[in-house]
């Protein structure tokens, strides 16, 4: 399916690359861009409330999540909820997630952001997936919802439909959530 659609860009693994070390590059790069956002919006009354991944964006933000929670990275926009597509999450993400939560004290590292996960039923990652869902989410927090694709985002209009929708109700529910 991805055949001659190169490049691919990789923040976890390879050459030695430790997650500490994609973590610092890709908090790096979502700062400049959140800073250029703010410098360009003509808007005063917009806000970025919300984010989707997808594959490794969709770890990335997973792993952000946390460190929003812990108030590791103070410069980014608090996110009151995400949507994730075909989570690429290794054992070395769910290590790192878990070593950094019992340095303040928890036993495991939980996101207690609303989240709608999209998995897809023959997607490589879907175990992966299932694992971040499964360890790192309560139920109340996460949502998940099953297509018939592989790892792309969903291409069928129902399936795209229900996935606007939840994405729509968690944005509704967090305004609602959210103090002015």
């Amino acid at each position: 399916m991805f055949n001659s659609q190169e490049p691919y860009y990789c923040w976890f693994g390879g050459n030695g690359t430790t997650i500490e070390d994609s973590m610092k590059k890709i908090n790096t790069s979502v700062k400049q861009t959140v800073d250029q956002w703010k410098a360009t919006n003509s808007n005063p009354d917009a806000e970025i409330v919300g984010a989707i991944g997808f594959s490794e964006g969709a770890l990335a933000l997973s792993m952000m999540l946390w460190q929003q929670q812990q108030c590791l990275v103070s410069w980014l926009p608090r996110l009151l909820f995400a949507a994730m597509r075909c989570c690429f999450f290794p054992n070395e993400a769910s290590l790192w997630l878990n070593a950094r939560a019992q340095a303040y004290g928890m036993s495991k590292a939980h996101i207690d952001v609303p989240t709608l996960h999209i998995h897809g039923n023959r997607d490589f990652c879907l175990g992966c997936a299932r694992k971040l869902v499964r360890n790192h989410y309560q139920p109340n927090f996460a949502t998940v919802i099953q297509t018939e694709a592989g790892h792309q985002l969903p291409t069928r209009k129902d399936e795209v439909a229900e996935a606007v929708k939840y994405i729509l109700r968690l944005s509704e529910i967090s305004a609602i959530d959210t103090p002015n």
